[in-house]
């Protein structure tokens, strides 16, 4: 479950940086 949540953030980070 945890390993989920840090895929999930790790993936939202990457969305954020190509939006910058």
């Amino acid at each position: 479950m945890l390993l989920l949540l840090l895929l999930l953030l790790l993936l939202l980070v990457e969305l954020l940086v190509n939006l910058a």
